[in-house]
């Protein structure tokens, strides 16, 4: 039998308006043991609405200078000592290679404060063999989340998704957005776009964050004591509950829905990708559940054939499965043929990688080929004490780790107030890989919002990494937890088409531009020029001066975004600018 990948809830909240709301909080001072203590839940919409409070616009940053030479000039050396001064301190990192048509770039050490680029700039500009100086500004900056939502337990429960901190932890500088997924800096190009994600797991119970987002699931669970519904399989996903050996029910599956998809409105919580579409597939009840179900589970949601059950009619394109074994298995064949077949229909399989403090190797399904095996991380960035490690991790997540048994400590999400069956819908602080899983699935359905799906999916998620922090105990490291953390600042996308300003005529100057600008940390802009569709020899440049050879053809640009270290980027393009003949 299979289990839930994650620990115990104790910690809920009441949804009973603004006063109940601060006496539901207060309520988080004691730690809940043997069952929940929660409070009825108010109508939606009965929920007071967070306002960010007003901040003071932050100046843009700039990597350093770019510059055009006049046609022969050169530089003079008393205009280079001048940068450095002009930069006030900011030290020379290296010069780019030529940018194309005379175009250089001159990088600072570490990105400066726009002002500071700005005086070296006018330096610059001073030299008669100069034609032009700007600062070389960062497309984009990772200082402040793009959007902030209005969900009212946002900014103070939902760290995993932006954490608001600042300052340092044991000597390690916290970076904007913390060590959450930075799922807000893909907001304004992508929140899920209808993409359906499966949640393999417990079932649904009726909630207000989803009730809007779920599509036809299925009951999957075979035995009719498991189940609990009094039948086998059937087209209704509603948890029953999983209660077993006088533990009560989880509602694991709500929480884990919560964490992908949760509507993103007044009340509540958000989720990672707030307008995808949740389908729930039921194939763990009291005491788990088995191999053949979960497989017939991860069939069907994929859109494959499963014998006596109705066609899935909206095959979801991402499945979650946060699931593990507590003893030592290799991945059973009835699971691998299961999961190669999805994957064979476009589906990306996540996974949680297992809470036994052991090898993910050991665990099902982080063992099987072909899955997105998810470590756990702390608030901190740190590994957590439970999370499966090794090789078979691919990259990880935050999962929480319940330390302090301070509210900052878990992850929260949707959840249900019933002991043994469906009570009111609340939300709840869990922790455990079943919650840095689902922050990973949730990740992946932003990417296919963009239209990516199957093996190229798979590459740009496991693309838009960081590095893990370099704690001097408790880090985790690449043998451990994988590539890196999921930052989905990482991933750079247009938020338009590029454009292309000047006169199509011969011996003028056109410039591109991307006006809307690109999601998450792009430190760089690349330019590639065309001509009738074929690359332009060495036109590389922001700008490009039109030749005689471009009579009568049509110019385009593509520009593309670029990041440090690991990152994912979608390039775009220009419509056609007409020379003159």
């Amino acid at each position: 039998m299979t289990t839930i990948a994650d620990a115990r809830p104790v910690r809920t909240l009441s949804v009973s308006g603004r006063r109940a709301r601060r006496a539901a909080v207060a309520l988080l001072a004691g730690v809940l043991v043997g069952g929940p203590v929660i409070a009825t839940p108010a109508a939606a919409g009965d929920l007071g609405v967070y306002e960010p409070p007003a901040t003071q616009e932050q100046e843009p940053l700039a990597a350093g200078v770019v510059y055009r030479l006049r046609d022969g000039a050169t530089i003079a050396p008393s205009t280079a000592a001048a940068i450095t001064g002009a930069s006030a301190g900011a030290p020379i990192g290296t010069v780019a290679a030529p940018a194309g048509d005379g175009t250089v770039a001159v990088d600072f050490a570490t990105p400066v404060p726009a002002s500071t680029a700005l005086r070296a700039a006018r330096a610059l500009a001073g030299d008669p063999a100069v034609e032009w100086a700007e600062p070389n500004y960062l497309a984009s900056s990772a200082a402040a989340p793009p959007v902030t939502p209005r969900d009212a337990y946002f900014r103070e429960y939902q760290w995993h998704l932006w954490d608001y901190r600042t300052g340092s932890v044991s000597g390690v500088r916290l970076p904007a957005g913390g060590y959450s997924t930075r799922a807000l800096s893909l907001w304004p190009r992508t929140r899920g776009n209808g993409t359906v994600v499966a949640v393999l797991d417990t079932g649904i119970t009726p909630h207000p964050d989803l009730d809007g987002r779920l599509v036809a699931g299925y009951d999957m669970i075979s035995s009719r004591s498991a189940a609990r519904d009094g039948n086998g399989r059937d087209a209704d996903p509603t948890d029953e509950g999983d209660l077993s050996q006088g533990t009560a029910s989880s509602w694991h599956g709500t929480h884990v829905a919560g964490i992908v998809g949760a509507t993103t409105d007044r009340t509540g919580m958000a989720g990672v990708a707030p307008n995808v579409r949740i389908q729930p597939v039921r194939v763990l009840g009291a005491g788990g559940g088995t191999f053949a179900d979960i497989a017939a589970g991860v069939t069907w949601a994929s859109g494959g054939t499963v014998s006596g059950t109705r066609k899935n009619a909206t095959p979801a394109r991402v499945l979650n499965l946060s699931i593990q074994t507590e003893v030592d298995l290799a991945c059973p064949a009835v699971l691998q043929q299961a999961i190669d077949g999805a994957r064979a229909r476009g589906a990306v399989v996540v996974v949680a990688a297992g809470n036994a403090a052991k090898s993910a190797l050991k665990s099902v399904p982080a063992n099987c080929a072909g899955v997105i095996t998810v470590a756990a991380l702390d608030r901190d960035g740190r590994r957590t004490p439970y999370t499966n490690t090794g090789r078979a991790v691919d990259l990880a997540a935050p999962g929480g780790s319940g330390a302090d048994g301070s509210v900052s400590s878990y992850v929260w999400s949707t959840w249900n107030s019933g002991l043994d069956s469906p009570g009111e819908p609340t939300w709840v602080g869990m922790y455990g890989t079943s919650q840095a899983a689902p922050a990973v699935a949730g990740g992946a359905a932003l990417l296919a919002g963009m239209g990516l799906k199957g093996a190229a999916l798979e590459r740009a998620l496991l693309s838009a990494v960081s590095q893990f922090p370099a704690y001097a105990s408790g880090a985790c490291v690449r043998s451990q937890c994988g590539a890196g953390w999921l930052d989905l600042s990482k991933v750079l996308a247009p938020l338009g088409p590029a454009t292309i300003s000047g006169t199509g005529a011969v011996g003028q100057r056109v410039t591109a531009a991307v006006p809307a600008g690109f999601t998450g940390k792009v430190t760089e802009l690349r330019y590639r020029w065309y001509r009738n569709g074929a690359a332009v020899a060495g036109a590389t440049g922001r700008t490009y001066r039109v030749g005689t050879q471009d009579r009568g053809a049509r110019l385009t640009v593509t520009v593309t975004p670029r990041s440090t270290g690991s990152f994912y980027a979608r390039s775009t393009s220009s419509g056609g600018l007409l020379v003159g003949r």
